[in-house]
């Protein structure tokens, strides 16, 4: 497979630049020439290093990814992930490579094997995402892009091993299947939502779980908790116990629990089955898809605010 490497630049475009994304870049100065960040002392040799990260590229037809695993010998284990809509998404294709790196401040240094360099400067978090920008000859930063944290401390053996990159391929094509992500950033999970409808994909294959009300119930609070409420019925004879729930004359059940943190459209689940889960869409008022990553499944939920 030919190799695109669109985060590192096109060919034409490494004469005039140190460092090119997809997009033209805009000329603005380095507004943060320091490096200094409010992560505290963390640094981006704490973030990147033993970590692997993802940038996806948008596509009717290809589902596209590009993965770095940074070592801590300067190496990169990288790979050019696809699948496209001639296999009807199912297969992923893989081209890996190696890259060496070095890190100074802000800024990340990509070395390829014939001698080329980039350099990207990134904003340094201990979150799930984070943005990198290009740094032109010049000196001055092109346009964003938004990279993602995959998993930490896992070799490349293991990311394949685990599953963890045919998970991730298996989400995208599932946003991918419902239309892309065009959630708002920063719209708030808290309250009550009724699952109303359910589609499942397993094993290559979906499946459609249409549900009738009374619904099941996911509850977020202001707090960071969440629960999910499974609908016993009108009657709770036999069935109280601490984790029964009545809402107006309906009994529920707590079927799960945890903490949880939004990041724009990226939420972090606390939970043994929730891998991550992240919005397909939201009005911004009472309409949602949540797709949820359960590790051997992923689930796209269609979810209703309760008045």
């Amino acid at each position: 497979m030919k190799k695109t490497m669109k985060w590192l630049g096109a060919l034409a475009l490494m004469m005039m630049c140190a460092f090119s994304f997809t997009a033209c870049g805009d000329d603005d100065d380095d507004p943060n020439p320091s490096g200094s960040t409010d992560s505290g002392s963390l640094t981006l040799q704490d973030m990147l290093v033993g970590n692997a990260w993802y940038i996806v590229y948008e596509s009717s037809d290809v589902v596209e990814v590009e993965l770095y695993l940074f070592n801590s010998n300067g190496k990169a284990d990288a790979a050019e992930l696809e699948r496209s809509s001639d296999d009807g998404f199912t297969t992923t294709q893989a081209d890996r490579f190696t890259v060496n790196y070095s890190i100074a401040g802000n800024r990340l240094t990509i070395i390829e094997s014939d001698g080329d360099t980039r350099v990207a400067q990134l904003d340094i978090t201990n979150g799930t995402s984070t943005t990198m920008r290009p740094v032109k000859s010049n000196g001055t930063l092109g346009d964003a892009e938004t990279i993602y944290l995959l998993a930490k401390g896992k070799t490349a053996d293991q990311l394949v091993e685990e599953g963890l990159i045919e998970q991730l391929m298996d989400r995208l094509t599932a946003e991918r299947r419902q239309g892309g992500s065009n959630v708002a950033d920063g719209r708030s999970l808290v309250g009550k939502w009724n699952l109303v409808f359910w589609q499942e994909y397993r094993n290559g294959e979906w499946s459609d779980r249409v549900q009738t009300a009374p619904y099941d119930m996911i509850v977020f609070t202001e707090d960071g908790k969440w629960e999910y409420w499974e609908y016993d019925g009108h009657e709770s004879e036999n069935r109280r116990d601490d984790r029964e729930r009545v809402f107006g004359n309906n009994y529920y059940h707590e079927d799960g629990s945890g903490t949880w943190k939004q990041e724009g459209s990226k939420i972090t689940f606390t939970s043994d089955e929730v891998v991550s889960a992240e919005f397909l869409s939201y009005d911004g008022t009472g309409n949602a898809q949540l797709s949820v990553n359960f590790g051997g499944k992923i689930c796209i939920y269609k979810m209703e605010r309760v008045q």
